[in-house]
């Protein structure tokens, strides 16, 4: 499955699969299933509706910017979304929630990601890439923690791999922002630590994992490229990583 670009067009898989989920389901197992997290992970459902308002609020605002003449049409299924976002619950049937999905709310998201796609360009990533990387730092996370690097630097790198996870499996909802911030913030926290970062790969007893871990990170930097126009994302990822030598 092609994750969309454009906030409008996350925004309505998220609703569709909402739609799917039989309505006798507790809402805390249908919440795991979209945010793709334990059931018991109550701090994870928390965050991932905080970050379904913040696409509901990305939508809108493209919508506003994007919409050609009058919006009131692609504007029309939002009031109905932050009902839904307003009753979240963890212990009730998730009819409860699903009951403000409807046929009208969908076309209208459907409108608005027809409209959107012109503006935002196709996507490139999809969520069999997604497997394949969030596989990789499964594998490096696991090696990370038996490698050789001083504590500190194997608590720093393995919060790193954590981070990517997080952003990955959240792209769906947070699109490339959310990699690109998570990007960002990796960038400073490694070039804190530049000097002990190159002895560890200069020590034939780390390197490989350096270099396994800064190829992982270039190939997420070159997969979440989702706009046909010269924007990119992890610019600082790429000057930490022309900074830091091989």
């Amino acid at each position: 499955m092609e994750i969309k670009n454009n906030p409008t067009g996350r925004l309505l898989d998220i609703l569709q699969q909402v739609n799917s989920i039989p309505d006798s389901t507790r809402c805390r197992d249908a919440w795991a299933q979209i945010f793709a997290c334990d059931r018991n992970d109550t701090s994870a459902m928390l965050n991932g509706v905080a970050r379904l308002i913040n696409l509901l609020n990305e939508a809108k605002e493209a919508t506003m910017q994007h919409a050609p003449g009058d919006p009131t049409i692609y504007l029309a299924p939002f009031p109905q979304i932050e009902v839904m976002l307003s009753r979240f619950s963890l212990d009730q049937q998730w009819n409860t929630i699903k009951a403000h999905v409807n046929d009208k709310m969908i076309s209208g998201l459907e409108f608005g990601d027809h409209m959107l796609g012109f503006k935002y360009g196709a996507t490139a990533f999809d969520q069999q890439e997604i497997n394949a990387l969030l596989s990789g730092l499964a594998e490096l996370l696991g090696e990370c923690l038996n490698s050789q690097l001083p504590e500190h630097l194997k608590l720093l790198f393995a919060k790193n791999i954590e981070g990517l996870r997080s952003a990955l499996i959240g792209y769906r909802i947070s699109g490339a922002e959310g990699i690109q911030d998570e990007i960002d913030r990796i960038g400073g926290a490694i070039y804190r630590y530049k000097a002990e970062v190159e002895s560890a790969q200069q020590d034939p007893q780390t390197s490989g994992l350096m270099d396994k871990f800064f190829s992982l990170v270039g190939r997420i930097n070159d997969s979440v490229q989702v706009v046909q126009n010269a924007q990119t994302i992890g610019a600082s990822i790429m000057l930490m990583l022309s900074q830091i030598p091989k």
